[in-house]
């Protein structure tokens, strides 16, 4: 995920197992990025707490991962950090490591069109021309499957063999 990263205050972490047994305490570095050691299988809960004001004015993003699954919240009010904190749950499989990442919204260099839903960049698309497709929301980095020609070895021969002569689409193949 594209960000410009601004030095972020340090945010506790602690990470309790389904029992309440605290199975890591740490904080975040600049970039607001933590890591644990590799934890035993089973459902965790992970909490941020800040007692830092300068949270308060910004928006925040979080990220937790423990292998291939993750965790996302976006739209985090910097106050509910210096409050009570935030806490989302995962589950850890076997020999894993939780880490995660809270990034603030103005570091995040998104334009006016673009919005973060669930970690991905959203681009909004206007509607085109000779489309049947209206405007719509697609996601950063994946390409629109519109005006897919498929072309086979044959085909792509009879071009060459026509200099790209006339309007090859409509012709007969071979």
């Amino acid at each position: 995920m594209p960000a410009i990263y601004a030095e972020l205050p340090s945010v506790k972490v602690t990470i309790s197992n389904a029992d309440g047994v605290l199975a890591y305490e740490g904080r975040t570095d600049t970039r607001g990025i933590f890591r644990t050691g590799n934890v035993p299988p089973g459902d965790y809960v992970v909490q941020f707490r800040s007692g830092k004001e300068t949270m308060a004015s910004d928006q925040y993003m979080l990220v937790l991962a423990a292998g291939k699954r993750k965790v996302t919240a976006d739209a985090l009010r910097g106050e509910q950090f210096a409050g009570g904190g935030v806490a989302m749950r995962l589950k850890v499989g076997n020999g894993m490591k939780i880490e995660g990442q809270i990034a603030s919204a103005r570091s995040m260099a998104l334009a006016e069109n673009e919005k973060v839903i669930n970690g991905r960049i959203y681009r909004w698309m206007r509607d085109m021309t000779g489309s049947n497709i209206g405007p719509h929301w697609e996601e950063q980095g994946v390409g629109s499957a519109r005006r897919v020609v498929v072309l086979d070895q044959r085909y792509l021969q009879y071009v060459v063999d026509n200099a790209g002569e006339g309007s090859l689409l409509n012709r007969r193949r071979r």
